[in-house]
Protein backbone atom coordinates (compact mmCIF):
# COMPACT_ATOMS: atom_id res chain seq x y z
CA UNK A 1 0.00 0.00 0.00
CA UNK A 2 2.90 2.36 0.71
CA UNK A 3 4.38 1.73 -2.57
CA UNK A 4 1.14 2.48 -4.15
CA UNK A 5 0.97 5.72 -2.75
CA UNK A 6 4.48 6.79 -3.66
CA UNK A 7 4.08 5.86 -7.02
CA UNK A 8 0.83 8.05 -6.71
CA UNK A 9 2.38 11.02 -4.96
CA UNK A 10 5.28 10.89 -8.01
CA UNK A 11 2.78 11.36 -10.23
CA UNK A 12 1.00 13.95 -9.01
CA UNK A 13 4.15 15.36 -8.76
CA UNK A 14 4.98 15.35 -12.37
CA UNK A 15 1.77 16.12 -13.33
CA UNK A 16 2.00 19.28 -11.29
CA UNK A 17 5.82 20.15 -12.67
CA UNK A 18 4.25 19.48 -16.58
CA UNK A 19 1.12 21.77 -15.64
CA UNK A 20 3.88 24.68 -14.04
CA UNK A 21 5.51 24.33 -17.52
CA UNK A 22 2.36 24.64 -19.29
CA UNK A 23 1.62 27.79 -17.50
CA UNK A 24 4.72 29.31 -17.98
CA UNK A 25 4.61 28.88 -21.50
CA UNK A 26 1.02 29.86 -21.55
CA UNK A 27 2.06 33.42 -19.60
CA UNK A 28 4.94 34.39 -21.75
CA UNK A 29 3.12 33.35 -24.95
CA UNK A 30 0.05 35.64 -23.71
CA UNK A 31 2.58 38.58 -23.24
CA UNK A 32 3.96 38.40 -26.15
CA UNK A 33 0.73 38.11 -28.69
CA UNK A 34 -0.27 41.38 -26.19
CA UNK A 35 2.85 42.93 -27.41
CA UNK A 36 2.06 42.22 -31.00
CA UNK A 37 -1.54 43.04 -30.58
CA UNK A 38 0.10 47.10 -29.43
CA UNK A 39 2.32 46.85 -32.25
CA UNK A 40 2.47 50.49 -33.81
CA UNK A 41 2.05 49.56 -37.65
CA UNK A 42 -0.50 47.32 -37.81
CA UNK A 43 -1.00 48.22 -41.51
CA UNK A 44 1.04 45.07 -42.95
CA UNK A 45 0.47 41.63 -42.48
CA UNK A 46 1.91 39.36 -39.82
CA UNK A 47 5.24 37.43 -41.07
CA UNK A 48 6.55 35.18 -38.26
CA UNK A 49 10.00 35.20 -39.76
CA UNK A 50 10.06 39.23 -39.66
CA UNK A 51 8.68 38.92 -36.13
CA UNK A 52 10.83 36.37 -34.39
CA UNK A 53 14.05 38.59 -36.23
CA UNK A 54 12.87 41.82 -34.53
CA UNK A 55 11.97 40.05 -31.27
CA UNK A 56 14.26 37.38 -30.53
CA UNK A 57 16.03 38.45 -27.54
CA UNK A 58 12.82 39.32 -25.73
CA UNK A 59 11.73 35.83 -26.49
CA UNK A 60 14.92 34.25 -25.79
CA UNK A 61 14.71 36.66 -21.90
CA UNK A 62 11.63 35.63 -21.67
CA UNK A 63 11.90 31.66 -21.81
CA UNK A 64 15.17 31.72 -19.94
CA UNK A 65 13.65 33.71 -17.16
CA UNK A 66 10.43 31.52 -16.95
CA UNK A 67 12.54 28.10 -16.44
CA UNK A 68 14.79 29.99 -14.05
CA UNK A 69 11.73 30.63 -11.90
CA UNK A 70 10.24 27.40 -12.35
CA UNK A 71 13.16 25.49 -11.06
CA UNK A 72 13.20 28.18 -7.76
CA UNK A 73 9.92 27.32 -7.80
CA UNK A 74 10.32 23.67 -7.29
CA UNK A 75 12.94 24.43 -4.66
CA UNK A 76 10.38 26.63 -2.29
CA UNK A 77 7.96 23.95 -2.70
CA UNK A 78 9.85 21.21 -1.60
CA UNK A 79 10.76 23.48 1.52
CA UNK A 80 7.25 24.45 2.29
CA UNK A 81 5.62 21.42 1.61
CA UNK A 82 2.39 20.39 -0.28
CA UNK A 83 0.31 22.67 1.20
CA UNK A 84 1.63 25.23 -1.80
CA UNK A 85 0.25 23.78 -5.04
CA UNK A 86 -2.11 26.30 -5.79
CA UNK A 87 0.19 29.31 -5.22
CA UNK A 88 2.62 27.57 -7.51
CA UNK A 89 1.00 27.58 -9.98
CA UNK A 90 -0.09 31.06 -9.97
CA UNK A 91 3.48 31.76 -9.84
CA UNK A 92 4.14 29.72 -12.75
CA UNK A 93 1.51 31.36 -15.10
CA UNK A 94 3.27 34.90 -13.16
CA UNK A 95 6.59 33.92 -14.22
CA UNK A 96 6.09 33.68 -18.13
CA UNK A 97 3.41 36.70 -17.95
CA UNK A 98 5.42 39.20 -16.13
CA UNK A 99 8.90 38.15 -16.37
CA UNK A 100 9.62 40.45 -19.14
CA UNK A 101 8.72 43.52 -17.17
CA UNK A 102 10.71 42.60 -14.59
CA UNK A 103 13.47 42.49 -16.52
CA UNK A 104 12.65 45.58 -17.91
CA UNK A 105 12.53 47.39 -14.85
CA UNK A 106 15.67 46.33 -13.53
CA UNK A 107 18.20 46.32 -16.48
CA UNK A 108 16.88 50.08 -16.64
CA UNK A 109 17.59 50.87 -13.16
CA UNK A 110 21.21 49.46 -13.73
CA UNK A 111 21.07 51.68 -16.46
CA UNK A 112 20.29 54.92 -14.32
CA UNK A 113 22.93 53.35 -11.75
CA UNK A 114 25.50 53.16 -14.03
CA UNK A 115 24.84 56.47 -15.77
CA UNK A 116 25.27 58.41 -11.99
CA UNK A 117 28.38 56.55 -11.41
Amino acid sequence: MREYLNEDHHKNKKMTENINILLALLGVSIHLLMKFNTRTNKACDFSFKFWLQDNWVNVMLSMLSAIAVLFMLQDVSMFVGNGVEGLTKIVAFCAGFFNHSLIRAVTKRFKKAMEIE
